[in-house]
């Protein structure tokens, strides 16, 4: 066997022979010979690993390591039912409301905890022309229902209204998407208004009738991308307000 310098690292560093096997010897180990450190008193090597002797063509064979990327974690799909239980106006989703008296109410998700004094946003429908609440989402969304909760404390109590929305903050053409104005519309607590899926950023609801008084209440208005579950109407009073 034949011993051949490999590394020499300058004047101070040690001083490296590696024995080569010659002809056709099996390559099965390298041996080092230590001549020369200036360093430290003792000479230290670390393992040397490769993937196999026989395939080096001489000692000085560089083993490339290989990396392997790592690949990102698989995006989460929320599933199609969580998709429509998201209530886009919904003050906590980045939807704000304006008009009449109270209309946080409209967006505050609170549906159940509502009496004939507190819980709902309120209009006067008699005022000519009849003042609207406007629902704005954080930004255009595609939806395709809208769902209101008319105040229902009251079995004979019913309501009529118009409701339409638009792209943007800035156009001037709303959409009709309900209209429940008719002098034979009676209508009573949840309302589901269903249309063709379309970009909406704002909603506008306008009371224009109360059976029982002036005002027009309303607790929640909801917009969905999907048709939600139906919900259970709240117990019914005898209240006159």
């Amino acid at each position: 066997m034949n011993a051949e310098q490999v590394t020499q690292n300058g004047s101070a560093g040690p001083r490296i022979y590696v024995a080569q096997p010659t002809g056709k010897e099996p390559r099965r180990a390298l041996r080092v010979f230590v001549t020369g450190f200036a360093a430290l008193s003792g000479f230290y090597l670390v393992p040397i690993l490769t993937p196999s002797l026989d395939s080096l063509p001489t000692a000085r064979k560089y083993v490339k390591p290989v990396y392997k990327p790592i690949k990102p974690p698989p995006k989460t799909e929320l599933p199609a039912a969580a998709k429509v239980s998201l209530n886009y106006a919904l003050a906590a989703n980045g939807a704000t409301a304006v008009g009449g008296s109270e209309p946080g109410q409209l967006i505050d998700g609170n549906d159940t905890n509502y009496t004939s004094g507190s819980g709902y946003a309120m209009t006067q429908w008699r005022t000519d022309p009849p003042p609207a609440f406007i629902i704005t989402l954080k930004e255009p969304t595609t939806i395709d229902c809208i769902r209101i909760l008319l105040w229902d404390r009251s079995e004979d109590r019913f309501y009529r209204y118009k409701l339409e929305v638009r792209a943007d903050t800035t156009s001037p053409q709303w959409t009709m998407v309900a209209d429940r104005s008719g002098p034979n519309e009676q209508c009573r607590s949840w309302q589901k208004i269903q249309f063709p899926a379309r970009a909406v950023q704002q909603i506008r609801l306008t009371g224009t009738y109360n059976s029982a008084n002036a005002g027009f209440h309303v607790v929640e208005v909801q917009a969905y991308n999907g048709v939600p579950p139906d919900v259970k109407v709240a117990p019914v009073e005898s209240l006159d307000f």
